[in-house]
């Protein structure tokens, strides 16, 4: 009966994995150079919806390993935050008030490239727990912004470490 139920509930959780607004872990390979890519099927985007020209986006960039594919960097594009990024933050608030941060690890820019390194013990929290708040702070300015997680997207990060630590992988052609 556990067999049966444990099947049930992985097979749900497929399921769940492979809907058109789920996260995935997508595959591209260059037939070129022959190098393979991994990436989340979607990026989590935050734009202001007043202003539009205020936001970013969030995802994880991802490794292929001798263990199978993980998680590293966090990787984001921010927009109107600032003119030129240095010492950026992202905070990641959760439904229980816990709280996840990353400081921007990369040279000082003009392109919004942000790149944080994040904590095994902060990517559980993410992989466990939904988001309801994320913020970008540029360490330059002090200008923020904060974006409301829509419920759509609250449970973005549980998926994508799900895909991820299950070795979920969706060829793309």
């Amino acid at each position: 009966m556990k067999k049966t139920m444990l099947s049930i509930m992985v097979f749900m959780a497929l399921g769940a994995v492979y809907q058109n607004d789920s996260v995935y872990v997508s595959e591209q390979k260059d037939e070129m150079t022959d190098k393979v890519y991994y990436y989340a099927s979607r990026q989590l985007l935050c734009q202001n919806q007043e202003l539009k020209s205020q936001g970013f986006s969030v995802c994880f960039f991802i490794n292929k390993t001798k263990k199978g594919i993980e998680s590293a960097e966090l990787k984001m594009k921010v927009i109107g935050v600032g003119s030129c990024h240095e010492k950026d933050e992202v905070i990641f608030l959760m439904e229980d008030e816990t709280k996840v941060k990353g400081t921007m690890w990369n040279e000082f820019n003009c392109d919004g490239k942000v790149w944080c390194k994040v904590s095994d013990q902060d990517k559980e929290i993410l992989a466990t727990k939904k988001v309801i708040k994320i913020r970008v702070q540029n360490g330059r300015t002090f200008e923020s912004y904060t974006h409301s997680v829509p419920d759509k997207d609250k449970d973005y990060f549980i998926q994508l470490f799900f895909a991820i630590k299950n070795q979920i992988i969706k060829p793309i052609k």
